[in-house]
């Protein structure tokens, strides 16, 4: 009688933590196992542009993975700065054409834009600031325009509602 004894893998095999392809019958993770976290693009491509940032600035160096951890934490910080840098000028921009909407009346007696410059302010610039009522909104626009000294005729009013009916009553939507 002869026994052959027969090892199951070889080198390389082992449990690496997959659970194998979904439907089909592998893997190596225990039955058990609850890693069935499936990658999304988004963390693919970030995965692939931060080995590139790697190498394109550290390249083959032998740096530490905490190294590399802090050099993809400092590239995310400056992107998060650098979006944060250009959405303050732009709200900047904004408050500026706000604060002149005075002027720019006086300049244009264009009811459209003042629309657009009322909205920007009670949707972007100052959206906490909203009055509690529709009603309470009106009157604080009348409130606004005679300090800024806009003076608006019967029909500049009734043009400029017809804009606000456009979007005002969705600022008060539950």
């Amino acid at each position: 009688m002869k026994f052959t004894i027969r090892l199951k893998g070889g080198p390389g095999s082992g449990n690496f933590g997959h659970k194998g392809r979904p439907g089909e019958v592998g893997g190596s993770a225990p039955k058990d196992s609850s890693s069935s976290h499936v990658r999304t693009d988004h963390e693919i491509i970030r995965d692939r542009d931060e080995r590139e940032f790697v190498k394109r600035n550290f390249g083959n160096k032998g740096y530490t993975s905490e190294e590399y951890s802090h050099a993809v934490g400092m590239e995310r910080r400056q992107a998060r700065e650098a979006a944060t840098r250009k959405n303050d000028r732009e709200m900047n921009k904004l408050r500026g054409k706000v604060a002149r909407i005075g002027e720019s009346w006086r300049t244009n007696k264009d009811v459209f834009e003042l629309n657009n410059l009322v909205k920007l302010n009670y949707t972007k610039v100052s959206p906490s600031h909203l009055p509690k009522t529709e009603n309470q909104f009106y009157s604080d626009i009348q409130d606004w325009f005679k300090r800024q000294e806009i003076e608006l005729s019967d029909g500049d009013w009734d043009e400029l509602g017809q804009y606000f009916d456009a979007w005002v009553p969705n600022l008060y939507e539950e």
